[in-house]
Parts: structure tokens; C-alpha cells; sequence
């Protein structure tokens, strides 16, 4: 049920990937090094551009209209560069004292949402927050999902879907919980739920649409396992799950063919992608 191919780079921190028809792009953090590849699995892989990239949070790649974009990070604040055009240009953060994108921007009615995630001014804790943009160059802020001072909880990582005129925002909190919350709006980001508790506890929440379902991957320290939920009316059931052999340090996912392709990074720096048939 799972084929397991490895990313031809060495110790790798951190990955990002999206897909087409054909391919699979991968932007891999390894060291001070940030590679930009694409492949088809089948161990054909080639480098489309390469950064020296120094700084901490992980690099997340999207799809422009005729490119394509990686988000990077200078002193926590996040700026975007694409790979053919070369544009730089950084986000307006006037109510963050710093900035990490969070995941892949979404495109809901001709313009791009992405998720982030900072210290708002007058704040100690770390909030969910949303920037928008008409052509994925130039961001702006639009709002915050929850403040967590006022939610009493630190929530942080961000996965945004679109599905049936519903943008669904799961959220992770941080240590020690590690519980996974959905806020969902209907009027395209401009207002949110209250973040509800999902019953899932996990690490690298990732959330895509397949087979007309909703599906969460998290992964848990806990056995060390990868579980599968699918979104089933108002609860979360369990479907499938992966037992690794190693901790892992991040993770991301695409869809190939209308399968999943998980990418997982393991802490000695091992990348796979594992192909989840038939889920």
C-alpha cells in the first residue's frame, strides 16, 4: 500500500511540496542551503534553483500564475522570491513583531490566502493570522484567525483548505498539547469560527481534499506513528496509520495521480516521500 522513494539531498530540516499533472516540486532546507527540485518519483529528480538560505523557519513553496514562488525569512520576516522572475518582495507586518509562514497559500476567488503565524504588538503569545494578495508578489495583512490571549492557549501552525465554499483553518497548539483546532469561515477569510477542539492531538498537521473528503495527517510522538482522519460530519475518525522507524521533524504532503504523497523528514536528516495507494 506504501511505495517509500528518498529525496536525493542529504540532511535535510525541512520540506515543502505542491504537484501538477507530472510532477512533484520539492524546496528542501538542508543547512545553510535551500534546493529547489522537481521529480516523478521514479528517482528522476532534477535541481531547478538553489539558495543560500540561513534562517529558521522552513521554506514554503506555491504556484504563481507563471512560476513558481518559495516564501523565505530574514529575521522573521517573511519576504517572497520567485524562481524565474527573481521579484523580492517582503510582507507588510504592521500589527506583528515577527512573521513565519505557516503553509501554502490557498486561491479562493481570484486571490491568494496565506497562513501565518506571529507575535502581535501588546502580545506575549504567539497568534494564527491570514495575508492576502491578487498576484502571490505582493502580500498584504487581512486578519487574525483567534488571538490566543483571548482563546487562553497558544496556537501557532496553520493549514488552510477550501472545500464546498468553506475555508477550513486547522491550527495547531503548542507544547505541551499539541492538540489540533479547526476555525472555519464562509465569507472567504474575511470573518472565523471559534477555533473547535478537532479530538486530535499531533505534530505537522497537513489537510487536503481526497476522494470528495476531508483528510488530517498529524504526526504523534506517541508510538511514533503518521494517522490518517477523515472528516465525517461533525467528528474525526481514524483510517489508516504508518509506524516509522525514526522521530520525525516535519512533514508535508501533495496529491499525485489522486494519491497521497506524504514527504516526511526524519531526524538524521533523511527525506522520503511515501506514496499512499488506494487510502
Amino acid at each position: 500500500m506504501v511505495e517509500s522513494y528518498i529525496l536525493p539531498e542529504v540532511k535535510v530540516s525541512g520540506i515543502s511540496m505542491l504537484s501538477d499533472d507530472k510532477y512533484i516540486f520539492v524546496s528542501a532546507k538542508n543547512g545553510d542551503r535551500l534546493s529547489v527540485i522537481k521529480g516523478d518519483l521514479l528517482n528522476s529528480w532534477e535541481k531547478m534553483a538553489e539558495f543560500v538560505y540561513f534562517e529558521k523557519p522552513i521554506p514554503v513553496i506555491f504556484r504563481l500564475k507563471d512560476d513558481l514562488g518559495v516564501f523565505l525569512s530574514r529575521r522573521y520576516i517573511p519576504y517572497v522570491k520567485g524562481l524565474n522572475r527573481k521579484v523580492l518582495s517582503s510582507l507588510i507586518t504592521p500589527f506583528l513583531k515577527k512573521a513565519v509562514v505557516s503553509s501554502h497559500p490557498i486561491q479562493v476567488n481570484q486571490k491568494f490566502l496565506l497562513p501565518v503565524y506571529g507575535v502581535p504588538y501588546g502580545c506575549k503569545l504567539v497568534s494564527p493570522a491570514l495575508f492576502e494578495s491578487e498576484d502571490g508578489y505582493q502580500w498584504y495583512f487581512k486578519n487574525f484567525i483567534i488571538l490566543s490571549e483571548d482563546f487562553g492557549l497558544e496556537l501557532r501552525n496553520v493549514r488552510l483548505l477550501e472545500k464546498d465554499g468553506i475555508i477550513y483553518a486547522f491550527i495547531g497548539s503548542s507544547f505541551p498539547f499539541f492538540h489540533i483546532f479547526v476555525s472555519e469561515s464562509t465569507d472567504c477569510g474575511e470573518t472565523w469560527s471559534i477555533p473547535k477542539a478537532t479530538g486530535i492531538f499531533g505534530l505537522y498537521p497537513v489537510s487536503l481534499v481526497l476522494g470528495g473528503r476531508i483528510y488530517l495527517v498529524s504526526y504523534s510522538k506517541d508510538g511514533n506513528k503518521v494517522n490518517f482522519y477523515i472528516k465525517t460530519n461533525s467528528a474525526w475518525d481514524l483510517v489508516y496509520f504508518l509506524s516509522l522507524k525514526e522521530e520525525v521533524i516535519d512533514m508535508d504532503a501533495c496529491l499525485v495521480e489522486k494519491e497521497l504523497v506524504l514527504g516526511v523528514v526524519f531526524r538524521s536528516g533523511r527525506a522520503e516521500l511515501l506514496k499512499i495507494n488506494n487510502l
